[in-house]
């Protein structure tokens, strides 16, 4: 609802009812979307696909509290996450490339490798930080690379671009019918 409050009419107030039982409350989500900027809502349904809605895989162990720090401090991400069911994205390649790539930072960024820009390379350099042998004589630490958690690696470039693909094309409908 965040996402879509600046289609509304200015003088608009809008409460929901959440809650169940005896622990039924009113939110106002007029006084959220004050506090937290048209920039922040806009942003929050391509935040919400990308971060986890009903399942992510992705960001295993990564949690929304970093991912909402990361994306509340970069213009750059809330633009690259608004434009989540915009239909000229979808349509323009080049401006594809550019959410992709931007969101790929993102990506690089939650996971702490920030020099990178391509989640691939991200990948690699957290995989040889954890295992390089530094010396020609020493052997891999066999035990270490048997317990190897590949879930704390960010996901791979195929996997954010199908992610990414298909929840374009869900939500350039939802954009659609709005406007």
């Amino acid at each position: 609802m965040l996402g879509h409050m600046h289609r509304l009419r200015d003088d608009s107030f809008v409460w929901m009812l959440t809650g169940t039982g005896n622990n039924l409350r009113y939110v106002n989500l007029t006084k959220i979307h004050s506090e937290l900027g048209e920039s922040m809502c806009r942003s929050s349904p391509g935040f919400h696909a990308i971060t986890g809605c009903d399942y992510n895989p992705a960001f295993f162990r990564k949690g929304k509290l970093k991912a909402y720090k990361l994306l509340k401090n970069c213009d750059e991400f809330q633009k690259a996450f608004m434009k989540f069911g915009d239909s000229e994205v979808f349509e323009n390649y080049d401006e594809q490339k550019n959410v992709f790539n931007t969101i790929q930072r993102y990506i690089c960024n939650l996971y702490s490798v920030g020099n990178s820009f391509d989640v691939d390379t991200a990948r690699f350099q957290m995989f040889i930080d954890s295992y390089t042998v530094y010396d020609v004589n020493e052997a891999i630490n066999r035990k270490k690379l048997r317990n190897f958690d590949a879930s704390s690696l960010p996901p791979c470039k195929s996997e954010c671009y199908l992610s990414n693909f298909c929840e374009q094309i869900i939500f350039v409908p939802f954009g659609i019918m709005l406007t």
